[in-house]
């Protein structure tokens, strides 16, 4: 017969290359390089999972080290072998040197909301709480607006803020123990700060003799509208509620009874953010002299024009006789 063939077997490549991975501990839909060490020249070498699912595009060898990328590995990975190929045979072979590989699931959910009040004084703190779903506890929480990296975090504690104006809060970013990012971080829960009521001094009070009452005006040297100005006697009795108005003063209805008067001012709404005015003043009702002291003439008897010494028999000091 006419002419020849022939069958050669081909040589397979090297499947005794050291294989590593720059990491051995990857979160979920993380990538990590493989590196070929001592790689030969027209063979292809492909990363696999434990299951031969492909994990890297093909990466031609060149005689020396090379790097494979891998594409997103997901946490059903455990495993990360190279198959060889040679580019002009089509002979594979597997690499001995196959490592082992951990995937962290992530987070899956993480929401921010406030557990205190969203409305507060200013100098006042309220709460916020991060719930997380997934991952490993403890976390670490940054969040926008809130100085510092919260570490040691366990889902739905809260934490003390007390911002000095209204702050809207978000999360940047949440990881779990093992350093694996949150995914479907949402809440951007705002806290309003409220300005506590200006300090304006107590005006009035005075005194009046016992036997004829006279009331004494009380007030505030100015107001803001919006805030109640509540009269207080004796620092525990509140005695009237008066309605304040920007730039005018307020005045309580006047009264006789006798005491220490301080005002409380507050808003008309909550939070109350009750702040003490400026000084206090006094009502007192003065006593009268003793009007039962003996009192005597040095003479019943005078002619016109003389004088006579009348005599009060245990005259109090402070008091003038006339």
């Amino acid at each position: 017969m006419s002419g020849s063939v022939s069958i050669t077997s081909d040589p397979l490549p090297s499947a005794i290359l050291a294989f590593s991975l720059s990491s051995a501990t990857l979160c979920d839909q993380e990538t990590v390089i493989g590196t070929v060490t001592g790689s030969e020249s027209g063979v292809n070498y492909q990363m696999f999972d434990q299951l031969d699912n492909v994990l890297s595009a093909v990466v031609a060898g060149d005689g020396g080290d090379i790097a494979i990328p891998s594409t997103a590995i997901g946490t059903g990975v455990t495993s990360i072998k190279v198959i060889a190929t040679n580019g002009s045979t089509g002979c594979n072979v597997e690499l001995t040197d196959t490592e082992s590989i951990t995937v962290n699931a992530n987070p899956t959910a993480s929401v921010l909301s406030i557990t205190g009040s969203t409305e507060i004084c200013a100098g006042d703190a309220t709460t916020l709480a991060v719930s997380i779903t997934g991952g490993s506890s403890p976390y670490e929480l940054n969040i926008n607006n809130l100085a510092g990296v919260q570490t040691g975090y366990i889902s739905a504690s809260d934490i003390a803020v007390s911002p000095g104006a209204t702050t809207v809060y978000s999360l940047i970013s949440v990881k779990d123990a093992n350093g694996c990012e949150s995914g479907g971080k949402s809440g951007t829960p705002t806290v309003t700060v409220q300005p506590l009521p200006i300090v304006y001094s107590v005006t009035g009070g005075g005194s009046y003799c016992s036997d004829v009452p006279v009331a004494q005006g009380l007030g505030v040297s100015n107001s803001e509208t919006g805030i109640n100005y509540i009269l207080v006697r004796d620092g525990s009795t509140d005695v009237e509620t008066v309605g304040g108005t920007t730039g005018n003063p307020v005045n309580f209805t006047a009264t006789t009874t006798p005491g220490v008067y301080t005002v409380r001012a507050q808003r008309s709404s909550a939070p109350a953010c009750p702040v003490m005015m400026s000084g206090s003043v006094s009502i007192t009702s003065d006593p009268l002299p003793s009007a039962i002291l003996a009192f005597s003439l040095s003479s019943a008897t005078l002619c016109d024009q003389e004088t006579v010494i009348g005599t009060v028999t245990g005259s109090e000091s402070g008091v003038n006789y006339q």
